[in-house]
């Protein structure tokens, strides 16, 4: 690389840190979502199978709760 196009120490440090937060950002957002939907206990697939919820209604519970 020639020295008229070479670029300075931070500014190669700073884009590297902004293509690693990209990339972190990139795999964080699915990881989010599905875990979003899993503890919200609402239904999700993956691969097209039915995946578990971490909150199941209760009927005996509600019923309970709404007795009192």
């Amino acid at each position: 690389m020639s020295e008229k196009w070479k670029l300075p120490h931070q500014l190669t440090g700073l884009i590297h840190l902004v293509q690693t937060l990209l990339y972190a950002l990139l795999m964080a957002l699915p990881v989010l979502g599905v875990s979003s939907r899993y503890l919200k206990g609402n239904p999700w697939l993956m691969f097209w199978l039915n995946m578990p919820v971490a909150i199941v209604p209760d009927q005996v519970t509600a019923s309970t709760d709404l007795q009192l």
